[in-house]
């Protein structure tokens, strides 16, 4: 294999693993937003509300800055890699581990205002700047996360018995 080639494919494979981050970490983050919605819709009573206004106030709130503070947006989608790294690496922590500590039947819902918040904070600060200079927060995000999952398990399921290897 020729020096090109090898230069080539290792060129895809970021390609492919920036594009699965850069997705995929909203995409994660609205699926636990749906579960969290659904979790209180199942609950029987007035829950479900809360859930919805909780998930949707970031999200209007980060739609209003796109729209006419634009700059507080780019701030973060500015900031040095490495910042942003760790800034998103502790938010994705974060999120999990609120998500773990309170659960989904948290009476006011911070999980929700969290996950959508996190969605709202790399969604619009992304919009804001047309480059990929904010990804570093993603592969933050979806760092955090998955070192959460890896030492202390997904945080909305109860098990029965440890996992073991």
């Amino acid at each position: 294999m020729s020096s090109e080639s090898a230069r080539n494919r290792l060129s895809e494979v970021h390609e492919l693993a920036r594009t699965t981050t850069l997705y995929g970490t909203p995409i994660l983050l609205a699926v636990l937003s749906t579960f969290l919605l659904a979790f209180a819709v199942a609950s029987g009573n007035q829950a479900w509300v809360r859930s919805l206004a909780a998930l949707m106030l970031p999200i209007i709130f980060g739609s209003y800055l796109f729209a006419f503070k634009r700059n507080a947006l780019l701030f973060i989608a500015q900031m040095q890699p490495g910042v942003g790294f760790i800034v998103g690496l502790a938010m994705g922590s974060i999120v999990l581990a609120v998500l773990g500590f309170l659960g989904a039947t948290a009476k006011v819902p911070i999980p929700e205002l969290l996950t959508s918040g996190c969605f709202s904070v790399l969604v619009f600060s992304a919009a804001s700047k047309r480059d990929d200079s904010g990804i570093a927060l993603f592969y933050g995000v979806i760092c955090g996360a998955l070192a959460y999952v890896t030492f202390f398990g997904w945080p909305l399921v109860v098990a029965s018995a440890p996992v073991t290897g």
